[in-house]
């Protein structure tokens, strides 16, 4: 036990290190770089000490120099010490606390909306949100530069996908006059701000298009978040959009520097997420220090 395997009796084991020979071949393998943070600018990897601009912590947030941690910060209760690291379960068994409750409500607040849920990561709050709210048979429109987390959400359901041509409004009009029917439920799906490109959805277009065709306009503002809006929450507060976006969706890991998604949105849909929402039933919720540390960073980014 421990030693190497002999991959000539594993046939799977030979098949994947084919696959990552060919991976390599094409220059596509990963790397998992070891760094050593001196502030929130600077890191020293590989020897280098070197200025970074990769991460997505783009207000310093989850740094205590610049922000106050659950321990200093006065709205966080005395119960959250050392001793606990943990939700230890389900926000449906006994992993939702005040904490959770509170950031909830301070979500909701923030992108003006009548509530939220959160999850432990804003991957599984994509791959989970989409599953729960689009049936079986419904028109799922899906821009062509989506993250990641959303293709993913969008292919555990059972719609009539499509994917349209990055931003390009005309395009989803057609599929919408190709494609809607009756009865049955249509959703559009995209990011506010694309992290690869840099540029950002036709949104105020998508909102009217939505409107005019009778579907669901779907919004992950993970990178626009603490960038966009005057309150920080995104490009559909920008533009004031955001009471015409029927599902929000984002992420506590970049500009609000710590760690978690969410949804938010009316208080009906919030209530079946509860209730269909695999991620959120069937995962440990996420620790109660990191939601106090959230509300912590909303209240710094809203002033």
């Amino acid at each position: 036990m421990g030693g190497a395997l002999d991959l000539e009796g594993h046939r799977w084991l030979r098949r994947l290190a084919e696959r990552r020979a060919e991976h390599e071949q094409r220059g596509l393998r990963r790397h998992r770089p070891l760094l050593h943070w001196h502030s929130p600018t600077e890191l020293t990897k590989h020897g280098r000490r070197l200025v970074q601009f990769a991460s997505n912590d783009y207000l310093s947030l989850s740094w205590r120099s610049t922000h106050p941690g659950p321990a200093e910060c006065e709205a966080v209760p005395g119960e959250l010490t050392s001793d606990r690291i943990g939700s230890g379960a389900s926000p449906l068994i006994t992993g939702r606390s005040t904490h959770h409750a509170t950031l909830e409500q301070a979500l909701a607040d923030w992108t003006g909306t009548d509530s939220s849920l959160t999850f432990s990561s804003g991957f599984q709050a994509n791959v989970s949100v989409l599953p729960a709210l689009v049936e079986s048979g419904d028109l799922l429109l899906s821009d062509q530069l989506n993250h990641a987390s959303l293709i993913d959400g969008c292919r555990l359901t059972r719609a009539r996908r499509h994917i349209y041509p990055h931003a390009d409004v005309g395009a989803v009009e057609q599929l919408l006059r190709q494609h809607r029917s009756g009865g049955r439920g249509a959703w559009i799906v995209t990011d506010s701000l694309f992290s690869m490109h840099g540029d950002l959805a036709p949104l105020a277009e998508l909102v009217e298009l939505a409107e005019r065709y009778d579907c669901q306009l779907i919004v992950d503002e993970a990178h626009a978040s603490g960038v966009y809006g005057a309150k920080g929450a995104g490009l559909a507060q920008q533009l004031g959009l955001q009471h015409r976006v029927a599902v929000h969706l984002g992420t506590l890991s970049k500009a609000i520097g710590g760690i978690g998604g969410f949804a938010a949105g009316e208080q009906g849909m919030i209530e079946w997420l509860v209730q269909a929402a695999r991620g959120y039933i069937y995962s440990t919720a996420m620790p109660p220090s990191m939601a106090a540390a959230a509300v912590d960073s909303l209240r710094t980014l809203v002033g």
